[in-house]
């Protein structure tokens, strides 16, 4: 019986061979060891990928695939159940990986990690369409990287997070574009046979995590590239900012609308089915006690950025008073404040404002983004067990 590998890299796709190809091919190139890739496909025809998996052997990679129509959260149930690796890391077609991801899942093991994130990567993909007009296709945003390393208190974050609406997870621990310990996504599964308990498996299953994770980090150092494309994980374009009904968005259970939270708006968003997924993860583990969830300032963020769709979260609202306190605060007052600073950051240093990140721009594919990584920055992309004991 073979050894179970270090690390499994599943991949729930459907519809986007374009990015699932060239994604296959780096990892190709790195030629790691005690690594599995999963391949788990809900594309109706599957033609293109099966010529294109023949091409090459590839005893490291494993496909599957499942012609019905299946929600995005079960795709990624059935990745991870044909999965084997002591530790998982769920990315998309889209996103992809560096060559030191072996040595950091090593530095994991050694640390007794059972979850981390890792500096901040994100790629543009040509056909990117941004949702606002700073967005640049073709480019590749690079954190300032450094070798910092920060331990996370997951029950203190996620209550933080509760209180601002679910609006991020990179606070929490995180499968999606992150890496888990196999043991801690068990403990999730036993309760009710499912790694993704809500109809966003990336904020569920980080939600859920927080509840069972013992030892999460956030690294400085690139890991993971967090791809962005012209659509979603479902094949679906991206909305730019537009709200869709539940029932037209295939890739959701069947019975999402059904089950849908009566506090937060009944469409389809980043603003509603984030906190939506968060509210039944934390339902799933038994938790509602101790988290206590800010309802108000779900509906604000979701009125902020969808304006014509007010009256629906306003009729939601059980404190009007604190909707309307937030709406000022983060309508008028934030604005004002950001906008001094920005004028400031011009006068000091000449027409150039402050930024936390650096950029590149015509960058043509996930694996070139790669590359440039590895030739800037190969000196900080080393995982040494000796230099990370005191975080």
């Amino acid at each position: 019986m073979n050894e179970a590998p270090l690390l499994s890299i599943i991949i729930p796709t459907k519809d986007r061979y374009k990015y699932l190809k060239i994604l296959i091919s780096l990892i190709d190139s790195y030629n790691l060891r005690e690594l599995e890739l999963i391949i788990q496909d809900n594309t109706f025809n599957n033609t293109e990928i099966l010529q294109f998996l023949e091409l090459k052997n590839r005893t490291y990679l494993k496909y599957f695939h499942t012609i019905e129509q299946i929600p995005i959260s079960k795709n990624v149930d059935l990745a991870i159940q044909n999965s084997n690796g002591e530790y998982i890391c769920f990315i998309g077609d889209d996103d992809g990986v560096l060559p030191n991801i072996i040595s950091c899942v090593n530095w994991m093991k050694v640390n007794s990690i059972e979850a981390l994130r890792s500096g901040i990567v994100v790629y543009n993909w040509p056909d990117f369409i941004g949702f606002n007009k700073n967005s640049i296709n073709g480019e590749l945003i690079i954190d300032d990287f450094s070798n910092e390393i920060i331990e996370i208190n997951c029950l203190k974050a996620l209550k933080q997070l509760a209180n601002r609406g679910f609006k991020n997870l990179n606070s929490i621990p995180k499968l999606y574009q992150g890496i888990v310990k196999r043991s801690c996504l068990d403990e999730i599964y036993k309760i009710g046979k499912t790694y993704t308990p809500g109809p966003s498996p990336d904020m569920a299953t980080a939600v859920a995590l927080s509840f069972v994770v013992k030892k999460f980090v956030i690294t400085n150092i690139p890991v993971i590239i967090i791809g962005q494309c012209i659509t979603v994980g479902g094949g679906e374009s991206l909305l730019n900012g537009a709200v869709k009904k539940i029932e037209d968005v295939p890739f959701l259970p069947n019975d999402a609308k059904e089950q849908w939270n009566n506090r937060i708006p009944k469409v389809w968003c980043s603003q509603t089915i984030w906190p939506e997924s968060a509210t039944k993860a934390i339902q799933y583990m038994k938790k509602e006690k101790e988290i206590k969830i800010n309802y108000e300032y779900i509906l604000c963020w979701f009125i902020q950025t969808h304006p014509l769709e007010r009256k629906i979260a306003k009729g939601l609202s059980k404190n009007k008073l604190l909707l309307y306190i937030y709406l000022i605060y983060y309508s008028f007052f934030v604005p004002i404040v950001y906008g001094a600073k920005s004028v400031l950051n011009v006068f000091r240093f000449n027409n150039k404002t402050l930024k936390n990140y650096n950029s590149v721009c015509n960058i043509s594919d996930i694996e070139q983004a790669s590359n440039y990584i590895v030739q800037k920055f190969s000196n900080i992309m080393i995982f040494d067990e000796n230099n990370f004991t005191n975080y």
